[in-house]
This record gives structure tokens, sequence and C-alpha cells, in this order.
């Protein structure tokens, strides 16, 4: 076994230091620039100022009713996040997404180090984690995965080396991982960090596994995080509840799904565009002999690859697929890639071919992005662009990222860098300023600002049908539903001639009695959706 953390400490402790500043200043800034995204981001956030608004804890709602979807622990740090900074908005809601990310990238390069592999290849584990688009997307948008992923792969680091070490401390630290990603996202925050340990273990050691006598001691390390919200809300809610949040909306949810249903070879079409550009990376296992140089980092590849397969297999199995469900076989797949680059680095003679296909995808990249942007820069210049004054300035941003792809084959560094680097400093201008202007089409927010500027931030609104998340977050404050006419016409008729304001999507507005009844004030658009502002009353 390599013992590489004690050596580390001595010969780079600076390291995992310099990778989470690196992530720090790639996920971190713009934060707050873009709106909160429907349907996640603003539901969450909307949970969490609940939180704050009624001073409880331990029972999540969101438009004050029970919420049974997820466990509190990520609207607990959107909460916290918002206390410490002075306010919930866009920044505070992601904060903790994007430190998780952050920590994520340095779990990454110390399990590629327990996987055998020395520093330079977790260097570059972490920038291949730094490049794929799917893991910088979700670094920086509101929803519960990163977080969940960096318990996870922190309970699996912490509960390898410490069967490998025999260190009790790491083995209880996995044991409250395991339990805080269960009150992240439900029981997977155990089953994935085991069945990863197992697996690994198995791989690493053959037939010196090292037998386990701590299973008690990491129950009980388990159960710590757990046991005093789970008390909590039995008191409040019952045993209903926490049967409702472990057990229907995960196992249930996985079992017998209500919705997104794809089919079973779903995730083989998604990974190739998720996984990008590592994906073009994953080429050198084609080429003839590769496999030969590469004896020496079987485990480590059994290790990484075999996770990352697990993980595609576990959720091809459910009828329901999301894509961000597979996050986890992205981050597995980090260590493998980084074998791979590093083994084509120092042998770049040999896989000359190899990196010729790879630039070529450069070039590729190149060009495509210098066209998009000038022909935005172009369309923006000549107002072709319909509503969109920002047309120009994305262009500028586009056609300078095509810059970047161009200048970076001639950068006088190893090819690993040269390829990834690009990727990543296009994700970092793609978050940070062409995604924003976007806003008018995907936020509520110019909704809200205009109903508040028409009728004053009191004005009290009830809506017909589900309420809209992104509009129910803006506009700060809980929204009635009526589901029918009935309901809404005695509300009306109870509120007397002040009438209550309504709204209702564009698709429920035929639903409504239209003489003297429902009389339409404004219209407007959130995402592709119309709503329609009135007044109702009998």
């Amino acid at each position: 076994m390599i013992k590489v953390w004690g050596s580390l400490a001595l010969k780079g402790g600076l390291l995992p230091f310099a990778v989470f500043t690196l992530a720090f200043l790639l996920y971190v800034p713009f934060l707050g620039q873009r709106d909160l995204w429907a349907p996640d981001e603003p539901r969450y956030a909307r949970v969490a100022a609940e939180m704050l608004e009624r001073k409880d804890f331990t029972l999540p709602r969101w438009n004050g009713q029970v919420y049974a979807e997820k466990p509190p622990l990520f609207f607990w740090s959107i909460a916290s996040s918002a206390r410490i900074l002075g306010g919930l908005n866009e920044f505070s809601a992601r904060i903790p997404v994007a430190l998780s990310a952050c920590l994520l990238a340095v779990i990454v390069f110390f399990l590629t180090l327990e996987f055998g592999q020395p520093s330079r290849v977790g260097i570059l584990a972490a920038v291949c984690f730094f490049s794929v688009q799917k893991i910088f997307w979700q670094a920086r948008f509101g929803q519960i995965e990163m977080v969940l992923n960096m318990l996870m792969f922190g309970a699996f680091l912490c509960l390898l080396k410490g069967l490998r070490t025999k260190n009790i401390a790491l083995w209880v630290l996995g044991g409250v991982l395991c339990g805080l990603a269960t009150l992240t996202k439900g029981p997977i925050g155990l089953v994935f960090p085991g069945v990863f340990t197992l697996f690994a273990l198995i791989i690493l050691e053959g037939m010196a596994f090292p037998r386990i006598h701590w299973w008690p001691i990491a129950a009980v390390a388990y159960l710590v995080p757990m046991l005093p919200w789970m008390i909590s809300v039995l008191a409040v809610a019952g045993p209903d509840y926490l049967g409702l949040v472990f057990l229907k909306q995960s196992l249930g949810r996985y079992l017998d799904p209500w919705h997104h249903y794809k089919p079973f070879y779903h995730y083989l079409l998604v990974f190739i565009p998720g996984f990008f550009p590592a994906t073009v990376l994953l080429i050198p296992g084609l080429f003839r002999g590769f496999w030969g140089s590469l004896k020496e980092h079987k485990k480590a590849l059994w290790v990484s690859g075999g996770i990352a397969l697990f993980v595609l297999l576990f959720f091809s199995l459910s009828k329901g697929k999301r894509d961000i469900y597979i996050l986890p076989a992205y981050i597995a797949l980090c260590p493998f890639v980084a074998i791979l680059m590093d083994q084509a680095a120092k042998e770049a003679d040999r896989f000359r071919g190899f990196w010729r296909i790879v630039f070529f995808f450069q070039t590729l990249m190149a060009w495509l992005l210098g066209l998009a942007g000038v022909v935005l820069l172009v369309d923006g210049l000549l107002g072709r662009i319909p509503k969109n004054p920002y047309g120009s300035f994305e262009g500028i941003v586009l056609l300078l990222a095509g810059v970047l792809f161009g200048l970076s084959s001639r950068l006088k560094t190893s090819p690993p860098v040269r390829f990834l680097a690009p990727y990543i400093a296009f994700s970092f201008l793609l978050h940070g300023f062409i995604l924003p202007p976007i806003d008018r089409y995907k936020s509520a927010k110019s909704f809200v600002l205009m109903l508040k500027n028409r009728f004053g931030g009191d004005a009290e609104l009830a809506s017909f049908g589900p309420p809209n998340v992104g509009l129910l977050f803006y506009y700060g404050k809980n929204i009635p539903v009526f589901r029918d006419v009935e309901g809404l016409g005695a509300a009306a008729k109870k509120d007397g001639p002040t009438y209550r304001l309504v709204v209702c999507y564009a698709s429920d507005f035929e639903k409504l009695p239209k003489k003297d009844a429902f009389i339409p004030i404004l219209k407007g658009r959130i995402g592709s959706k119309t709503l329609i502002v009135g007044r109702y009353g009998l």
C-alpha cells in the first residue's frame, strides 16, 4: 500500500490548497450574476426562505405546505449562508454548492493518490474535473447534487483510507459524512459510499482485504448527525413524514418512478456530451498497445472505471432518469482520464497520432466558436436579433473563446493542459458573461418587478393552478393556490370590493368564467409560458 498522505504533507502539502484555490477562482466569481432558474433553484431557495421566516428548521415547507421531497440538509446550508451573508439571494443560494465543488476537487485529487498514483496525476485529475462541462455547470447551479457528491466521495475517501491504514478516526469521519449525505438526499448517501469502498478494497487489496471490526462504530457515527433531526421531526410530523422522505421519494422513485421516463440506454447517449471534453481523452483506449503500457496502473483504472460503470448501470435500471443522476460517474472517471493523459504525455512520440486527433477537436471548437461569435456580433450590430440587446456582447465573448482555443494548441506546455485549459476558460466565460443575459428567457424576476411596479409590493396574490416556482421565490410571499373556480370565487367574495389579484397560466385561463368574473389586467412571460394577472370576484 502506498502511503501518500504523509509524503504529500512533506513534499507537496500546498498542492491540495492550490487545487482548492483554483476551484474557488473558477466557481465563486459571478456566482450571483444570473437569476435563479426554474424548477429547482428557486424552489430550494424558497424552502430555505420559509425556514428563515418561520424560524423552524425541523420541517421543510414550500408555499406554506410541508415539503417531503428532500431531507433538510441542503436547505439548512442555504439558510445558513443567507444568515452569514446578510440575506437570501442568488449568491447565497448557490455558495454552498460552489464550496462543495471546491472541496470535491480536492477529494478527487486525494482519491487519485489513494489509488496509487503520483501527485502529478492527482493534479491532472483535478484539471479534468474542472474541464468537464456538466461538472462545471453543477458547481454553479443551485441543486442538491454537488453537495451530495462532495459528501459521498468524501465518505468514500475516508472509509477507504481509514480501513487501509487502520485509522479509526477516518473511519468515524466516513460514517458521519454518510449520515450527512443521507440527510441531503436519502439512503443513496449510504449505499454509494459503501459500494464504492468495498469495490475499491477488493481491487486494490485483493486477497489482503482487511478485516473490518469497526462496523458498530461506523453505524453509530452514521446515526449521530441524523438522529437529532429524526427525533425532532417525529415529534412534529410523525413517522409518515420520514417514510415519505426516505422511502417514497428515494426508494419508491427508483423502483416505481412517476415521471422522467426514459429508455434503458438513455445514459449512454447522455454520457458522451455530459463528460465532454474528457470524452475525447478516452480515445487512447482504442490504440493498439496502449493498455500494455498501463499495466502498473491497472488497479487504479479498474477502480475508477468500475465505479463509473456501476453508477451508469444502477441508474439505467430505473425507468425514471435525469441527466444529473449520473454526476458521480463523471467524478469517478476523472482519475481514469488523468492516468491516460499522463501516459500519453510521457510517451508523446509514440502517441503522436492520438494527440493529433485530440487537437483536431481543439481546432474544430476554435472555428465553431469563432463562427458563432461573428454571426452574433454582426446580427447584434445590425439589430436583427429580436429583443436581444446583448447579441453583440455575446458575440464578442464567443469570438474571444474561439481565439483562446486557437492559441491553446501553440502553447509550450504539456499536451493535457494545452487541451483542457481552454475548456476551463470557456466554461468561466460562459457562466460569467454569456448565461446572465439569458435571464430574460429563464427567470421570473422581470415578471415580478413588473407586477410590483403595477400593484405595489404589498399586493395580495393568489394562483389559479400550480404557482410558478420562480414567481413564488421572487415575489417573496406564500401564494394561496386554488384549483377550482368555486374556491377562488369564495375567496374573492370574502375579500369584498378589493378582490384578490389572481395569476394563472394562459392555458388555465380558459377554465375561468369570462363574464364579469375575471378581469385580465396584464400579461407577461416567464420562459416559454404566458401568465395572466387579473381580478376575480362575484
